[in-house]
């Protein structure tokens, strides 16, 4: 499962390159930018980012201006993340090759295969969550 997930990461290094971003702060960028804000909380646990590695990457794409955070005005507790107009520019960019690059990936795979391994891997998750 390493490996596989290491192969499919790599298919992206490109842009990760192209932007300077790592794995993890494109993941956020990408989650950040399909929504109009999220909670750190919630963006925390749709990513499976603890959060404390979170707050660094929120640091580093805050002073890059790809991303806003506020506290919350119903619950100072809480952090508001939102994307930038820079950071939606940028992930638009890229969202283009990076959607090209998952055709390819399952023209290569082979689109059925691609959804039956997602459905197998859905299933994992759910026993795996069972068992904790």
């Amino acid at each position: 499962m390493l490996r596989a997930r290491h192969a499919a990461i790599n298919q992206f290094q490109p842009i990760y390159k192209k932007y300077d971003v790592t794995e993890q702060q494109w993941r956020v960028l990408r989650m950040v930018t399909s929504s109009t804000s999220l909670t750190a909380g919630e963006l925390s646990q749709a990513i499976f980012i603890s959060m404390p590695s979170l707050s660094r990457i929120m640091h580093s794409l805050e002073k890059r201006n790809l991303i806003r955070r506020r506290a919350d005005k119903d619950d100072l507790r809480k952090t508001i993340v939102s994307a930038t107009a820079a950071g939606r520019t940028m992930v638009a960019e890229a969202a283009t090759w990076s959607d090209t690059r998952y055709r390819d990936i399952a023209q290569w795979f082979g689109k059925k295969r691609l959804e039956e391994l997602q459905i197998l891997l859905d299933d994992l998750v759910q026993v795996l969550d069972q068992h904790q």
